[in-house]
């Protein structure tokens, strides 16, 4: 089969796959409401699973996009000759935490202007909880563009479907949790949560194409690192901020619960997440 007939079909499997796991969710939030459950019992699902989320979200925080974009930019380093011990890429990820901190301030502000003029307290909620999501939504599409470039970077068949069953490990995990925080934030948005999806759906096929781009014609290597490591570490950065001041502290930080069973959920996120990372090709 050929290499390039291989990229293609990944692409496609790869689009199907990440619709199926973060679509599922939609049917957890979705029977939890239509079957009379109290909001008590609910949100007590909800807890454990936003928590499952936290620890996948630290995981491939730690795990992948630190990690993948320090050794990108080393390469870059390098393949340019520039020698400097300043952590540059740290810069990016701290770039894409205050960053993220500005946008949410501001975002807040506008919220709280709006629930001011209304006389439902907790009118505010639902658009924060969507706000986190976008957040994640835009951190994760930079993500994943560069886990399908992986694949579309690849030379070989072999090499191929190996990327692709690490990924495929990978995304599925991903896919579930934003799919839970997209459709917790937009209950009563289902076409809006489609949407989003599908626009985190698309991503890799978007990534394996530019791959395919890159080994069937002439590109410039060292802009290409250098872009792909500052949008990682700015991916880097709005991971930090949303999955430590956004998920994390919520349920098991100071404004917590102090739910053991919410750091145990947390724990086992992270680990299923990190375990991927034995399936990654050197």
């Amino acid at each position: 089969m050929d290499v390039t007939l291989c990229k293609v079909i990944t692409a496609i499997l790869l689009f199907i796959l990440t619709l199926v796991f973060s679509s599922i969710p939609y049917f957890i939030v979705a029977r939890g409401t239509r079957s009379g459950r109290s909001a008590q019992r609910r949100e007590w699902i909800l807890g454990h699973l936003n928590c499952f989320a936290g620890g996948v979200f630290l995981a491939t925080l730690l795990c992948h996009i630190l990690v993948e974009g320090e050794e990108g930019f080393e390469d870059y380093k390098e393949k340019a000759r520039l020698h400097t011990d300043f952590p540059l890429f740290n810069i990016f990820v701290a770039a894409g935490f205050f960053i993220v901190a500005f946008v949410e301030l501001v975002a807040h502000k506008c919220i709280g202007a709006q629930n001011h003029e209304n006389t439902h307290n907790h009118s505010h909620v639902p658009k924060a909880v969507g706000l986190r999501a976008f957040l994640l939504l835009i951190a994760l599409s930079f993500h994943t563009i560069f886990d399908g470039l992986a694949v579309g970077l690849q030379t070989s068949e072999s090499e191929v479907w190996v990327v692709f069953a690490a990924i495929t490990i990978h995304k599925s995990v991903i896919a579930f949790c934003i799919g839970l925080e997209i459709f917790q934030g937009n209950r009563d948005k289902l076409v809006q949560a489609a949407m989003w999806l599908l626009i985190f759906a698309i991503m890799s096929p978007i990534g394996i194409g530019v791959g395919i781009g890159i080994t069937s014609g002439s590109s410039d290597e060292l802009a290409r690192l250098l872009a792909a490591s500052i949008l990682q570490g700015l991916a880097g950065g709005t991971f930090m901020y949303v999955t430590f001041l956004e998920i994390l502290n919520v349920h098991i930080g100071h404004h917590g619960q102090r739910n053991v069973f919410h750091v145990v959920w947390a724990l086992v996120g992270f680990a299923l997440m990190a375990a991927t990372k034995l399936f990654d090709e050197d």
